[in-house]
Order: structure tokens, then C-alpha cells, then sequence
């Protein structure tokens, strides 16, 4: 098969997420088309000889919700796509399989899976480093079978991504940032917050049912006004550590 044009998009809200899309979009020769879709819509349609990759961060176990809003205006027409699941490694869970399903619904067909590493937003001391050297070269591989497998037929199949229906529940992050007297009201939180969580005309309030504690606003503070309590962290790092000690390796399925 031949692919007219190669396009990812990626929601990364902390930043581990752009640099595997980063990375794979090099290994896969994906120049011009590579969009940030964490804060903006992005309107575009695709053909069959098109190949998508969507690279999205796992939150407890599921998509972060906003992702919903902005696949609104992004269609396909039997597209080849490639899914890619970013965790701080802990577990993806139904985030895949979630994915998968939505970009379907989309007129996708999901013709290859992955999973990688990234530091964990809320204790970054899991996954720190990562994706590494190990990771990368995994990553080398599957742009490389992927490639292979999409030049050799006309029509690649569609893989089957894990996760189980219904997907697991999730009712947000129970940790939102909070704002120290520093925060000078640059505006900079709001113009990012994939949730609209942060109050335009007064960012130092925000909303906690919207608030998807994706830590975005923490990362791209200019005064670092916004911060996750050290009593807190220390809390989150406990709890995780059963489940995030352990290192865990990427995969791909095609």
C-alpha cells in the first residue's frame, strides 16, 4: 500500500507523551503533519491512502476526556491508524482498547497498537527517564515491522488492542494543583488547560469537577505558583508504589 500522507497527533499535558509522538513521528518519517491537539482542535479529514497516528496519555487506567472533544472534527475514510498508549508506568488498563474504540467510530481502522513509558504526572520518580534507550530501540522495531506490514498488502488488517468493555470506571483525579500567592495572572494556565478548568478572569480559581489533574498548568507556570502539596506528593508516591516500582516494558501489537 501506498501512503499519500502520514499525520500523528498527540495529547500531552505533561510532556512525556509529545516525546514518544516526537520520537516515533521521526522513526515513521512524519515531518510537516505532526499536531498538538492537547489544548486546540485540529479540523481535518483523511483518505484510505492516509496513515494516522494518535498518541494519548493513560489517566487511571482510561483516555483523558477531553480527547472526546477533540476527535469531533477529525474523520478518516477506512484510514489506516495507529494507536499509541502513553503510562507512567503503572498499567494502561482500558485506555487502549477506549482509544481504539473512538477513533473506529471516527472512520478509522486501527491497523497497529503500542504502548510506552513516560514519567508519571503525579510522582515522576516512576518512569523517570523514560522512554530510554531500551524503550527506543523497541520503538525502532515497531516503526519498522509497521512500515513493512503497511507496504505489503493493499489493505492492512485491523489488530486487536487490549482492554475489556466496559471500560474501567473513572471519576477524575482526587489531586488538583493549588495557586500560591506568587500566581501574578499572566494567563498562561488558562490558554492551556485542556479541560477549561483554570477561570479566565480569575486563574487563580479552579473549577475541581473540571479539573482533570493533568498537571499541565504546574509544567508551563512561569512563576511557579502552582504546585501539588509535598505532603500530597509524598501520599501519591506511597500509593503507587506497589504498582509503579516495578519496571515495566513497552509492547506493540500488528
Amino acid at each position: 500500500m501506498n501512503i499519500s500522507r502520514k499525520t500523528c497527533f498527540f495529547f500531552s499535558a505533561y510532556g512525556g507523551t509529545e516525546r514518544v509522538a516526537r520520537l516515533l513521528s521521526e522513526k515513521l518519517g512524519i515531518e510537516k503533519y505532526v499536531f498538538n491537539f492537547t489544548s486546540d482542535s485540529v479540523f481535518l479529514d483523511f483518505r484510505e491512502d492516509d496513515l494516522v497516528v494518535f498518541c494519548v496519555p493513560v489517566y487511571g487506567g482510561r483516555i483523558p476526556s477531553p480527547i472526546y472533544d477533540r476527535m469531533k472534527d477529525i474523520s478518516g475514510k477506512k484510514t489506516p491508524a495507529v494507536v499509541v498508549t502513553v503510562y507512567g508506568n503503572r498499567a494502561v488498563d482500558d485506555a487502549g482498547i477506549e482509544m481504539r474504540d473512538l477513533v473506529s467510530s471516527k472512520g478509522f481502522v486501527v491497523v497497529g497498537y503500542a504502548e510506552f513509558i513516560a514519567p508519571h504526572s503525579l510522582a515522576p520518580q516512576y518512569g523517570a527517564g523514560r522512554p530510554d534507550s531500551s524503550d527506543i530501540s523497541v520503538m525502532d522495531h515497531f516503526a519498522s515491522e509497521l512500515s513493512s506490514r503497511i507496504e505489503a498488502t493493499d489493505k492492512p488488517q485491523p489488530v486487536t488492542v487490549p482492554g475489556n468493555r466496559p471500560y474501567t470506571r473513572y471519576s477524575g483525579s482526587l489531586v488538583k494543583p493549588v495557586v500560591s500567592r506568587s500566581c501574578i495572572q499572566c494567563g498562561e494556565c488558562v490558554n492551556f488547560c485542556p479541560a477549561g478548568a483554570v477561570d479566565p478572569d480569575e486563574p487563580r480559581h479552579i473549577d475541581g469537577k473540571k479539573c482533570i489533574g493533568c498537571m499541565g498548568c504546574i509544567e508551563r507556570c512561569l512563576q511557579g505558583a502552582r504546585s501539588v502539596p509535598k505532603p500530597v506528593q509524598a501520599g501519591i508516591a506511597l500509593a503507587l508504589r506497589k504498582s509503579c516500582s516495578e519496571r515495566k516494558e513497552p509492547r506493540f501489537i500488528l
